[in-house]
């Protein structure tokens, strides 16, 4: 169990996946959440898949890529989402735009809940066990 907020090891943990063999560039997903940043509507957002699909890689990517206190401009300019996704000129501007507005803006909050979550008998007890790094 764990939660990190703002923390620079999760620049490691995104450069390990980077430096993988089979790597698979899935940062335009990045286009995807810039774009909802500002709405009034669609504040939440959930990502569900199955076992094995990315789902701590995805995050691990987002955390890196809007935390401030992680410098990551030069990762994601060797990446797709730095290069816009849309097939529309003005749109792939605006997503550039957006892509390089957004970059290191935010606190990040990164919070794993893939171990032994329903091993506790209370909300208390849950908490209590969640370190801060």
């Amino acid at each position: 169990m764990g939660l990190v907020i703002d923390n620079i090891d999760m620049r490691e943990t995104f450069k390990g996946l980077l430096e993988e063999k089979y790597f698979i560039d899935k940062s335009n997903i990045i286009n995807d959440f810039n774009k909802l940043i500002n709405r009034n509507s669609e504040k939440y957002v959930c990502i569900t898949k199955p076992r094995r699909f990315g789902k701590t890689s995805i995050a691990a990517m987002l955390v890196m890529y809007y935390s401030k206190s992680i410098d990551s401009k030069e990762i994601f300019d060797k990446l797709k989402v730095s290069k816009g996704k849309s097939s529309d000129i003005k749109e792939k501007e605006n997503e550039i735009k957006q892509y390089k507005e957004y970059q290191g803006k935010y606190h990040t909050i990164y919070l794993d809940l893939s171990k032994n979550v329903f091993s506790f008998e209370t909300l208390d007890a849950f908490i209590s066990s969640i370190n801060i790094n």
